[in-house]
């Protein structure tokens, strides 16, 4: 089993003469990435309603948030949160989760990268902190799928 970066060395040294290439058998341990269609028109705009609704309901957690209610601000960030995983689910081309929680569970989890901690932290702590979270959503919703070039 060889690493990438010794694969390509071998390979420069066989192409220098260096070496002769022997194998008697080998298999790739990753499937060969394969490159993705770009999302559909549909596909597109029920991203775009998901982060629409996102958008609205960040807007009424700031708000409630600036205005120095907190604990109001909750289910608007909830609402928010499962807004963006729908949005992620669907340019990512996963099952959309029915509920926030089958947001935090494989192979959704992965899309959020590090922010699943903090939707973690926010989701299982009723007293957690939504500024951070809130911060974290929005930068979420500047990452913005087309049908050319899709990050996900």
């Amino acid at each position: 089993m060889l690493d990438r970066a010794t694969h390509e060395a071998l390979e420069r040294l066989i192409a220098a003469g260096l070496i002769a290439p022997v194998s008697r058998a080998s298999r790739p341990l990753h499937p060969v990435a394969e490159t993705l269609s770009p999302l559909s028109a549909a596909e597109l705009a029920r991203a775009k309603a998901h982060r629409d609704l996102a958008g609205r309901k960040l807007k009424m957690a700031r708000l409630l948030t600036d205005g120095e209610m907190a604990d109001e601000a909750r289910g608007p960030l909830l609402d928010a949160a499962h807004a963006v995983s729908r949005a992620l689910a669907v340019e990512s081309r996963l099952p959309e989760p029915v509920a926030l929680e089958d947001a935090l569970l494989p192979p959704l989890a992965a899309v959020w990268g590090v922010t699943i901690t903090i939707l973690q932290n926010f989701v299982n702590q009723p007293a957690a902190d939504g500024v951070v979270l809130l911060q974290a959503l929005e930068s979420w919703l500047k990452v913005i799928p087309t049908e050319i070039d899709c990050p996900f």
